[in-house]
């Protein structure tokens, strides 16, 4: 009997936050579905689910608000300009 599907909103910020992470480590070059479903514990088909396609996936790390974004991912002037002022 096959295995039922967990396409979790849970899931799909993990692997967002994965991605998020290997982007600021390893770069665009680095940025591949192979390697960002492999230290997210799920499989490649399970992020074309959640997301679509690569560009898709790539497009919601880098919108997200910049306030959670690892500070070695920012040139310092950056939050300045991304974070709303109050």
């Amino acid at each position: 009997m096959a295995r039922p599907k967990l396409r979790t909103p849970e899931l799909r910020q993990h692997v967002l936050d994965v991605a998020q992470e290997t982007l600021a480590r390893y770069g665009v070059e680095g940025f591949t579905t192979k390697q960002i479903a492999q230290a997210a514990s799920t499989s490649v088909p399970a992020m074309y689910e959640l997301f679509g396609d690569k560009t898709v996936l790539f497009a919601n790390c880098i919108s997200l608000d910049s306030s959670s974004w690892p500070r070695h991912f920012l040139p310092p002037q950056l939050p300045r300009i991304l974070v709303p002022m109050s």
